[in-house]
């Protein structure tokens, strides 16, 4: 894999896990996300190189975790306001 490529998925992977984190850790401090993810990142590319399957199963969770944040809970977000602007639970 090329360096370029590398860079883009372990950056990418790191987001994702540490947002997956966030999830099950809610009540950590800012600063704690901030000491962890620069860890992530080297933890994610030495996995690149010696356990790619461990690598991988990241990358595809992040994914996961983005891929939800992004549509699933934005469009619901989006459904919840046009019901508000357009009155749609009304009976």
């Amino acid at each position: 894999m090329n360096d370029i490529k590398l860079i883009l998925l372990a950056g990418f992977g790191t987001v994702g896990l540490i947002e997956w984190l966030k999830g099950l850790l809610p009540k950590v401090p800012g600063i704690v996300w901030r000491i962890v993810m620069p860890v992530a990142c080297i933890g994610l590319w030495a996995a690149s190189m010696w356990v790619p399957v461990v690598f991988w199963g990241l990358v595809v969770l992040a994914s996961t975790q983005l891929g939800y944040q992004g549509f699933v809970q934005f469009g619901a977000e989006i459904t919840e306001l046009l019901k508000k602007r357009f009155g749609g639970d009304e009976k």
